[in-house]
């Protein structure tokens, strides 16, 4: 870009990018399942105020003998063939991964112990 004498404009250096803050997660709601190694279904909230969203139908299991884990919201389909595959709806960042899960895991931890849903 140049100004109107044709010399270059000198634009001022820009700050160093910062790394994107983890926002924060809560379950919003719980509805559980327990079947097979299904524990339940979970609605999760990410970030705070009118910006945040909530994405919901994450799954939380159990196999049997295994610490529980949360999979994310997917669309199942079968192919020409009949074979089943499975369709990501929500991707997210993985440094997102922990804060997703141990939210799930707390409200369900939680409904377990004191044989409520989380408010």
């Amino acid at each position: 870009m140049y100004d109107q004498q044709h010399r270059p404009l000198i634009r001022p250096a820009l700050p160093p990018a910062q790394p994107p803050k983890t926002p924060a997660f809560a379950v919003v709601k719980l509805t559980p399942v327990e079947t097979g190694t299904l524990l339940a279904f979970a609605d999760i909230q990410i970030g705070r105020g009118p910006r945040a969203i909530t994405v919901c139908k994450w799954r939380l299991i159990q196999p049997e003998g295994q610490q529980p884990w949360l999979s994310g919201p997917q669309e199942t389909w079968t192919t020409d063939t009949g074979e089943r595959r499975y369709t990501n709806l929500f991707v997210y960042p993985k440094e997102w991964r922990d804060g997703i899960t141990v939210a799930a895991i707390a409200a369900w931890e939680q409904y377990r112990s004191e044989g409520r849903l989380p408010q």
